[in-house]
């Protein structure tokens, strides 16, 4: 029974003293007008975060694969993914999901501009390439990226698409 009251006197004391802060913080000093006060209040409001990450997406496609970013694939290939980095200037390719392919083909395409890129990486396991952005001006850049895994001449499907949409 000690323990009991003891626990809701630390939390009624705990709540009491929180909610005293928040009323001195917002307590004008004697004489001040609403305007001051208001003032007050608004200068320690800070502005909104802004994350320097947009993730790529998919839309309905593939089962998602891992965090930061999600990446996402089909039963039989690869996962792909893409992340851009606002503070960095970055765009991240993510692939992989085989342990012995001979190589990836990756292919993305930069839109407005509708250019197709296509690379090899002749390893295994995950991968990633980072690509410096390339903004298209006073409207919304979208990469789209698709990956397959290959052995010799034998490869498997592409990747759902991934769409990383931002606005520079």
């Amino acid at each position: 029974m000690k323990n009991l009251s003891a626990t809701r006197l630390r939390t009624t004391m705990t709540v009491a003293a929180a909610g005293g802060l928040l009323v001195a913080g917002l307590t004008a000093a004697p004489g001040a007008g609403a305007s001051e006060a208001t003032a007050q209040v608004q200068s320690s409001v800070k502005a909104p975060y802004t994350p320097c990450y947009t993730d790529g997406e998919t839309y309905n496609k593939g089962t998602p694969v891992g965090s930061a970013p999600l990446k996402w694939k089909y039963s039989t290939t690869p996962y792909a993914g893409a992340r851009y980095d606002r503070c960095k200037n970055t765009v991240t390719l993510y692939y992989g999901g085989y342990k012995a392919p001979s190589w990836y083909k990756v292919k993305w395409t930069l839109s407005p501009a509708g250019e197709t890129h296509r690379y090899n990486d002749y390893a295994a396991g995950s991968r990633k390439l980072v690509l410096t952005a390339t903004h298209a001006q006073g409207q919304y850049t979208t990469y789209t990226i698709q990956v397959r895994a290959c052995s010799g001449t034998l490869c498997t499907a592409w990747s759902p698409i991934v769409y990383l949409s931002y606005y520079p």
